[in-house]
């Protein structure tokens, strides 16, 4: 938290003022100053400022005699601005803040402030403009929200999170494309939580394939999706099944046995011991398929055909 330290003008100060030959704009620069300081001190942080400048204008036409004061109020003007931008922020009153923000930067560079407000002040914007952001997010505004983002990248292009927010906005579009770029570059920028959404798109796109049975895309989105989030159950799922269709076995059956290690009382259960057996015994493991084919003697979907494959083409004992 940033603090200031005002301190009204000294009875010697003034004294020394009152016997200069510009004792009448010397008064009046320390009455607004000390008024600057009253409205500080109350946290009247618009008043302060005007006062201050006031201040300011008489104090810099009286040259060497304004100086040391001049100086002193030129150290606080940056941190007002800041405080009075913190006000407008609480009020919710974003753009408003921003602007006071801005101008404390600005101050800040005009007088060569040696103290972090700038710094602070422009911290505080980049967190009211994605705080604006997430605002529009929220709401659905899914194409301001992407101008918000974007108009945040302009100055923090390797920022990983923003990347993300963007993905989710796209995806809120229905923009696919879009999203996967997004995502990737999040992935990219080291964000952690852009895989598992880019996984969820890959795989929502390798189920409608499966649905139309091309089941090589169905296969590549799913590698798609096992690079970026390579435990996912679903992930797998799908791994093992378009390997399967596909007559990839090597692939399929890693990944069909790992699919009925992680869910053991699935409703598809049946299906996927199937998948097994079928891909074992395409590779010879007969003794394996066996045992895959016998636990399917109960479910009378798959009951003919286990009996006819234990009896009659492996002769399992």
């Amino acid at each position: 938290m940033k603090s200031i330290k005002i301190l009204l003008s000294s009875a010697a100060c003034m004294l020394f003022f009152a016997l200069s030959a510009n004792a009448q704009d010397i008064n009046q620069a320390i009455e607004l100053n000390n008024k600057g300081a009253e409205a500080a001190k109350a946290q009247d942080w618009a008043t302060a400022i005007t006062q201050f400048n006031q201040a300011l204008v008489i104090l810099e036409q009286l040259g060497e005699e304004g100086a040391s004061m001049s100086q002193e109020i030129k150290d606080l003007i940056p941190s007002l601005h800041y405080f009075l931008g913190q006000e407008l922020a609480k009020a919710t009153k974003i753009d408003e803040a921003i602007a006071e923000l801005k101008k404390a930067i600005e101050v800040a560079q005009k007088y060569d402030d040696p103290s972090s407000t700038a710094v602070d002040a422009k911290k505080l914007i980049d967190q009211l403009n994605l705080s604006a952001a997430n605002n529009l997010l929220n709401d659905k505004k899914y194409d301001e929200a992407i101008a918000a983002y974007k108009g945040i990248l302009v100055v923090e292009p390797n920022n990983g999170a923003l990347y993300y927010y963007i993905g989710v906005a796209y995806q809120g579009l229905t923009n696919d494309g879009e999203a996967i770029t997004a995502y990737q570059k999040a992935i990219e920028l080291g964000n952690k939580d852009a895989g598992a959404r880019l996984a969820n798109i890959y795989l929502t796109q390798a189920q409608n394939a499966m649905r139309e049975q091309k089941w090589q895309n169905m296969y590549d989105l799913s590698q798609k999706a096992a690079e970026v989030t390579p435990d996912n159950a679903n992930v797998i799922k799908f791994v093992g099944i378009s390997a399967f269709q596909l007559k990839k076995y090597d692939e399929a059956v890693p990944a069909l046995e790992k699919t009925l290690a992680a869910n053991p009382n699935a409703a598809d259960k049946n299906t996927t011991i199937y998948r097994l057996a079928q891909s074992l015994e395409a590779q010879n493991k007969n003794s394996q398929a066996c045992g895959y084919y016998k636990q399917l003697l109960t479910d009378a979907n798959f009951k003919e055909t286990a009996e006819h494959k234990i009896k009659n083409v492996l002769k399992c004992q």
